[in-house]
């Protein structure tokens, strides 16, 4: 949020919500990966330990692949209608940015 400077990337105004720029999903896949941890249909199921361990390489792999960034709840809405939601990648958002500032008659 202050990297964005509290502020919409795509319309400089208000935000509402943080857009993940790769997919929460793939983090949380990566991180099972990493770990080698099973996927149990509930959370009861797992240990102490591997609750700590998966909290912590998936908080690793936010940091390292980015928080993400500030958005308006309808200009996020959009994103998702368009692009789904999970497997989002960074060139996702890049070109829907880009859309939106030719939408708006802007260059980038």
């Amino acid at each position: 949020m202050k990297e964005n400077h509290y502020k919409c990337v795509v319309t400089n105004g208000r935000f509402d919500e943080v857009h993940h720029l790769y997919g929460f999903n793939t983090l949380v896949q990566k991180m099972l990966e990493i770990e080698k941890i099973p996927i149990y249909s509930k959370i009861n199921k797992y240990t102490d330990d591997e609750l700590e361990r998966m909290t912590e390489t998936l908080l690793k792999l936010h940091y390292e692949y980015g928080l993400g960034v500030t958005l308006k709840r309808s200009i996020h809405l959009e994103f998702h209608d368009i692009y789904g939601k999970g497997n989002n990648t960074p060139e996702q958002f890049r070109e829907f940015v880009k859309m939106k500032k030719e939408q708006e008659g802007e260059s980038e």
